[in-house]
């Protein structure tokens, strides 16, 4: 994996360069990796102690993993679950999350590639109750 790109939120549009330092070996509770990134701030200046930014990372090899949207976990992501929609019912599945990439979830155990998730109106959902499929 190596660094893409790196911007600073107080500089809409800045882009700045780095290399990554520190990963850690062991991810938190919330399965985020503590990484730590050398900014070439020497010419500029600009970035100062406790800034926020983006750092966006490339994987050298093709990723292939099973993603889902946010939108589609139910509970937390310490207990998570997802509504598979099997028969015409909906289904409660616990599942096992991997790496969480912005509006995107992938999905280590529990889904099969193929099922059919629900992503939208899970406050109305129960497990076994019928559901229609929306239209496209």
């Amino acid at each position: 994996m190596y660094l893409k790109m790196l911007s600073c939120d107080a500089y809409a549009g800045s882009k700045l360069s780095g290399t990554v330092d520190f990963i850690s070996v062991k991810a938190d509770d919330s399965k985020n990796f503590l990484v730590k990134i050398k900014v070439n701030n020497s010419a500029s200046n600009i970035i100062r102690a406790g800034m926020f930014g983006k750092a966006y990372f490339k994987s050298k090899l093709p990723i292939n993993a099973l993603m889902v949207s946010r939108n589609a976990i139910a509970g937390s992501t310490k207990n998570p679950q997802i509504y598979v929609i099997e028969n015409g019912k909906a289904v409660l599945r616990n599942v096992t999350l991997g790496q969480i990439l912005e509006n995107e979830i992938e999905v280590i155990g529990g889904l099969t590639e193929g099922e059919l998730v629900a992503n939208s109106g899970l406050v109305n959902l129960a497990n076994g109750i019928n559901v229609a499929q929306a239209s496209k």
